[in-house]
């Protein structure tokens, strides 16, 4: 029953409104047609339960995606924090983009988490992922080489260790946006073609 015109889509949205309709009136025949018989009621209860793991796991890769970045995000931060980086103007600027971006990862985890991006549909939140997660690495890698090229025994013999370690998770939190990144922007692709 697939007709690839724009007709053929409201036919289906139709037939979907039938089908639903037909169920809740006690008639087991749907207009795809794949349970005939009142006994295959448990073939769709047994289709829901997979729908709702399919969106489980998508919703735990997801936020397993942003809780690495969030926790390595975390270290950066906080190996800064602990040094006295406000002598020093560079060491602010990574400090602005860890916890700004730690912040917004929180956020979008307790959205993805909560799903309460299903009860919020006007807003395209591929788009929404696809720019978080670009913004957050570029400014990430900006702020990476900053944090990098900063990092000398010169400034402060105290502090090295800690700036150094803050450099280094800098980058991996970077590598860990521009993998949500790509991912976002195959999710956000492959929802534009449909």
């Amino acid at each position: 029953m697939a007709v690839s015109d724009s007709s053929g889509k409201l036919k289906r949205q139709e037939s979907f409104r039938g089908e639903n309709q037909c169920c809740y009136n006690g008639s087991s025949q749907t207009a795809m047609g794949a349970w005939q018989s009142s006994s295959d009621i448990g073939s769709l209860a047994v289709l829901n339960n997979q729908i709702k793991h399919f969106l489980l796991a998508s919703q735990l890769k997801q936020a397993s995606k942003q809780t690495s970045a969030q926790v390595l995000g975390l270290l950066v931060w906080t190996l800064i924090a602990g040094t006295e980086y406000f002598l020093y103007p560079a060491f602010g600027w990574v400090m602005f983009v860890a916890v700004f971006y730690w912040v917004l990862t929180v956020f979008f985890l307790i959205i993805y988490m909560t799903m309460t991006y299903t009860r919020i549909p006007q807003v395209p939140w591929t788009m929404v992922g696809l720019c978080f997660n670009g913004s957050a690495f570029v400014l990430y890698l900006i702020a990476a080489i900053v944090d990098a090229s900063s990092v000398t025994k010169d400034l402060d013999n105290h502090n090295y260790n800690s700036w150094a370690a803050s450099s280094f998770f800098a980058f991996v939190v970077t590598s860990c946006y521009a993998g949500n990144t790509y991912f976002s922007l195959i999710s956000w692709r492959s929802r534009t073609l449909q």
